[in-house]
């Protein structure tokens, strides 16, 4: 078996680029990638399915996929606060888009959100003032 030495400047030489390799990840990490997109989700929801979601400094729109039965959309709430939509039917199966003419959180572009959304429908069939609720996170655009 052959035995290696090494020399101090060789040690030095090589505790250098290990020490670079760690810095350039670092950065990397910190500055370059909370920059990157954040992925918009909504979890929580029984009765829809969601889709997508934009929230700007001035409106608030998610796109949700409905059920197996037709509804009416009566209202819907972001952190309690109701965003002010008109009834809207949806047949069953049906993609809807429900939007706020308002940023009803009050974030900046750019800032992160968590906020919860609430959605009071009828079924088509009877059941009325069903309430469908989901947990929504994403970054103001």
């Amino acid at each position: 078996m052959m035995d290696m030495k090494f020399s101090p400047d060789m040690l030095v030489k090589y505790t250098w680029v290990a020490l670079m390799a760690v810095i350039i990840a670092v950065v990397f990490v910190v500055i370059i990638l909370p920059g990157t997109e954040t992925r918009s989700t909504c979890a929580g929801f029984q009765y829809f399915v969601f889709l997508n979601q934009k929230m700007t400094e001035d409106s608030y729109a998610i796109e949700l996929l409905n059920g197996v039965s037709g509804i009416r959309v009566n209202s819907a709430t972001v952190d309690g606060v109701n965003i002010g939509i008109s009834s809207v039917d949806v047949a069953a199966g049906d993609k809807f888009i429900i939007t706020s003419s308002h940023d009803p959180t009050g974030r900046k572009a750019d800032e992160m959100f968590s906020s919860k959304i609430s959605i009071l429908y009828d079924m088509m069939n009877g059941i009325d003032n069903n309430r469908d609720s989901a947990t929504c996170t994403g970054r103001v655009q």
